[in-house]
Order: C-alpha cells, then structure tokens, then sequence
C-alpha cells in the first residue's frame, strides 16, 4: 500500500481518474487507509479480497484529507458504497473526486457530465409493480443522489420483481440512512403503500408488547412472564412475534454467536408469518420500562447479524473437582458432550474490540431507526399490526381488533370491553358468561374474536393487569427462593 502526499494543485491534474475523497481526517494516513479497508471489506464493499492502495493524502482549506483511488483493479459494490459514502457524509464528508474538482477546486473540465435527469413520471397506472414506483420515486426526491449512485440504489431495487410487506420495509430501512425522512415519507407515498415503519414512543413497554402479542396472533401466555424478565434490566432490545412465539432478547446477547438466540434469528422463516420490532428503554420508572417499538423487516436484522456476529474468546470454568480452567474457543469446540460434562461452572469471555465495535452499530441502528420512523399512537400501531391477523381470519370484519383467544378470554370476562364473535357476514357480541361455560368461547366451528378498535383502551387495562398479575408472581417467586429456613420455621 502506497501512500501519497500530495499538493491541491496536484489533484486539479487528475480530471481523468476517480476516488473517494474524506475531509478532515487527522492522525496517522496508514491508521486510516488500514481502518478504511478493513470497514470495507467487513461491510461488503470491496470484494474478493480487493484493497485500496493507491491513497493520497492533501491540505486544502485547513483540512487534511484522504483519497482513495479507484481504477478497474478494484472489484467493488458501488451500491454499498454510495450507501456507506451518504450515510456517513455528515462525519468524513465524503465525496467522490470527479464532484471535488468542480465543486471544491473549480476545475471546470470533468471526465462525466452527469446531465439533470428528467422529471420522475405521475404515478403510474394501477398493475405496475412497486418496483418501477420505488425507483421513479426515488429518483424524483433524492435530490442529494447522484446519478450514478442513483443507478446503483435502483438496480437493487429492480433486483426484486416482486415483494412482500416485510421486503419492501427492508428496501425502506436501507434507503432510510441514504435520502433521510422526509424524501422517504414521499417515497412511499409515491408507491402507494402504507409500509412505512411505524414507531410509538413514551410508552409502557412490558404493556404494549402484550397487547402487540392479542393482535398479532398466537397466545401471549406461554411467554409473557420471561418476557417481563427480560425486560427488567437493559436498554435495547429485539422481539420476533409470530403466531407460536414470542421470543424477546437484549440485541448485545443476539450478536454472540454461541447464544441459542443467534441460531433462532438466523433460521429460515417466510417473513409475512413473523413480526420483527427494535425495543428501546429510556427509563425505568417505579418498575416500568417506557421508552419505544419501532417496526423493523426481520431481512435487516439477519443482515446485521451476519456482519456483526462474534464468537466468544474463552471461557473461565469450575470443574467438578473444584479445578479452575480457561477453555479456548477452538478448545470448547473440540470438547465432546463427556468433557463438558466435568464442568460445574463457567463464563464466557469475548473480544473488547469486537464488543466496543457493536456498541457503535448498535448505537447507529437505534438513531437511524427511530430518525426513520414514522410517529404513531399506540392504537394507530396496535391496528396496522392486527391487519394482516384480522385478513387471515375465517370470518374478517375490516374495523375491528382481531385478539388472540388468550386474550380475549380475559378481556371478556373481566368486562374490560365487549367481544364479538366472527361470524359469516358480521360479529356477534358475546357475554361475560360465555368466558366461563363450556359453549361459550369453544363454539365449535367459529373460533375468532375481536373488539371494536374504540375499545382498544379496554385491551390496555388487561394488559396492565396481566403485567401486573406476572410481576407479583415474579416477586413471590424471589421471595420464596430467597425466604431462610428460619422465617420458614
């Protein structure tokens, strides 16, 4: 790797090359172009083992900045380039060289004319496909975008034919951190579709992940007491909701390899069966979490976890004789389920560096999620999440609150709002009785309830009790667990 030291009136000479140019880069050039390249090659933008040598360093107006030279040695994704470049603008203030030499140095002569594209047609007549509507959208609000990195952006989305609702969150998220709120708000409107990612901020969150889980589909029960454990310590987190789990895990954990949460995010699953969220604690108040959910495509979060995933250093064991032993990592692989079997106890110990490298994407991931959103009152989220569960339904009924039979039980007989039964052609209002008989719930063949959605406020008030009833179940079992044999005797 060759680093050059070079004048401003050198670079005037290169109108026939190409490079990304960052401004203001202080220290040591090799401690860049080495962290430059590293980044790059863990997020995918050079390939097949290519590297930036040809890097330059030069002053101009009070700044020390770098170019790194591309030529067709490189093997690149200048779409994951033009992303990496406008996402984090703000900091290096990058640019390409053929921009800086017109903009900056005033050299009149480029090597590319970029021409003004034409204005991005009306919206198109019904039975195009999402495709075509994201790119002219995209083409006609990011204004910042230049045509080349335009093209890169759009061949990205023309690689999908055709996608679902979780697909095109995915594009949206991507193209978040690229054209910023406002020209994504457009784009989507653009489109046509309602998908755009939703947040609800200042809210009881061990409360509405309940209510998420009634609407949603699938019985809260079976998870809801771990959940509330989960959530009692931490600051981020990711959910996974379908219809048989509801799989709640802080995001640092999700991010070790040899965690069972790492392998379960992994997994193949059809996304429109599983409702991913990003939870984010701002504070703890008399025992509550409140802070945000904000809807995310599960395709993102594999995405990160592919590229930010690590395995664990060693581990600090107790064997059973009371030996203390650091087991390495390609030790413990080694390690048959008899050799385990001698240790009595241990702890896992990983990398500072890869640690303090998540830290920062996760810092990055939780500002750009929340910047991206869109605000929404709990019952706006709460009714786009029951959508597609209502849709499935056998007899739906647009309006109202599809709830998980769990749910609906409870609410029912505790008179926090009337139920209805989903029958052919409308809804029939059950009684508080018909929580309790036999023939009331378990009606043979239609099974499927919902509420009004003026009527939300009564699945809040169940969902505050159920917290509550699983808290005070939580701190009974503590006491008891902790309880000596004195104050038993």
């Amino acid at each position: 790797m060759e680093i050059k030291h070079i004048t401003a009136d050198d670079l005037r000479n290169m109108t026939g090359s190409e490079g990304l140019i960052l401004q203001g880069c202080g220290g040591d050039p090799a401690e860049w172009a080495n962290g430059i390249n590293a980044e790059f090659t863990e997020n995918g933008i050079l390939l097949d083992g290519s590297q930036f040598t040809d890097i330059s360093v030069f002053e101009h107006g009070g700044l020390t900045n770098i170019m790194f030279g591309m030529d067709d040695s490189i093997e690149l994704d200048i779409g994951e380039m033009a992303t990496w470049r406008l996402r984090t603008h703000g900091a290096f203030g990058g640019t390409w060289l053929s921009d800086y030499l017109p903009n900056i140095l005033g050299v009149g002569v480029r090597e590319i004319e970029y021409e003004p594209d034409e204005p991005a047609p009306l919206p198109p007549e019904r039975g195009e496909s999402k495709t075509r509507r994201l790119v002219d959208a995209l083409a006609q609000v990011a204004d910042d975008i230049r045509p080349d990195e335009l093209d890169a952006l759009s061949d990205r989305v023309q690689a999908l034919d055709e996608y679902g609702r979780d697909d095109f969150f995915d594009i949206l998220e991507t193209l978040s951190g690229s054209v910023g709120f406002d020209a994504l708000m457009k784009i989507a409107e653009r489109c046509g579709g309602e998908a755009v990612m939703l947040k609800v901020e200042g809210v009881d969150l061990a409360a509405l992940l309940l209510e998420t889980h009634a609407v949603a589909g699938g019985g809260y029960m079976l998870d809801a007491k771990h959940s509330l454990q989960t959530l009692a310590d931490g600051r981020d987190y990711l959910v996974m909701l379908s219809a048989d789990m509801f799989h709640i895990i802080p995001s640092e954990m999700l991010y070790h390899r040899d965690l069972v949460g790492n392998a379960v995010w992994l997994g193949e699953r059809e996304p429109s069966r599983v409702r991913t969220f990003a939870v984010a604690v701002d504070e703890r108040d008399a025992g509550r979490a409140v802070g945000s959910v904000c809807e995310i495509s599960l395709q993102s979060v594999q995405r990160s976890l592919s590229r930010y995933s690590f395995d664990f250093t060693h581990i600090d064991a107790t064997m059973l004789d009371g030996a203390e032993r650091v087991i390495t990592f390609d030790e413990w692989g080694a390690m048959d389920r008899l050799d385990r079997g001698q240790i009595r106890d241990y702890s896992y110990y990983y990398n500072p560096a890869d640690e303090d490298r998540l830290t920062a994407h996760l810092d990055a991931l939780r500002h750009a999620r929340l910047e991206s959103a869109s605000p929404a009152s709990p019952a706006d989220f709460l009714a786009r999440l029951n959508e597609s569960y209502m849709a499935s339904a056998q007899n739906p009924q647009p309006g109202m609150i599809r709830l998980a039979r769990e749910a609906a039980v409870e609410v029912l007989a505790r008179g926090d709002a009337d139920v209805f039964r989903l029958l052919p052609g409308n809804a029939a209002k059950l009684s508080p009785l018909d929580a309790v008989t036999s023939s009331g719930l378990n009606y043979s063949e239609y099974r499927e309830f919902a509420i009004h959605r003026s009527d939300l406020p009564g699945l809040k008030k169940w969902a505050e009790r159920a917290c509550g009833n699983i808290q005070r179940q939580i701190h009974h079992e503590l006491g008891e667990r902790h309880k000596s044999p004195d104050a038993e005797l």
